[in-house]
């Protein structure tokens, strides 16, 4: 498993008015179950910043971070539906 370190931005961020707070997801890649993340105030702040750093041109008012898998069911096969 590869560990990813969160690196400060190399130029400030400019702030964005997003519509709705930072939210996050688990998606299983075999049925489409969809599951709730709940976030930190950290987590909720990173994605803020990450979403100042949109190109030049375009504006950002709302994050949805995903992780993608298999959720218990797929995993365990047929017989655990």
């Amino acid at each position: 498993m590869r560990a990813f370190a969160i690196e400060p931005a190399a130029r400030s961020a400019p702030k964005v008015d997003l519509a709705e707070d930072p939210h996050a997801h688990v998606v299983c890649r075999v049925c489409g179950r969809i599951q709730r993340i709940e976030l930190s105030e950290l987590d909720r702040h990173v994605l803020t910043e990450l979403a100042g750093r949109h190109p030049d041109g375009w504006s950002v008012d709302g994050v949805a971070f995903s992780l993608t898998g298999a959720c218990q069911r797929c995993r365990e096969g047929p017989s655990a539906r």
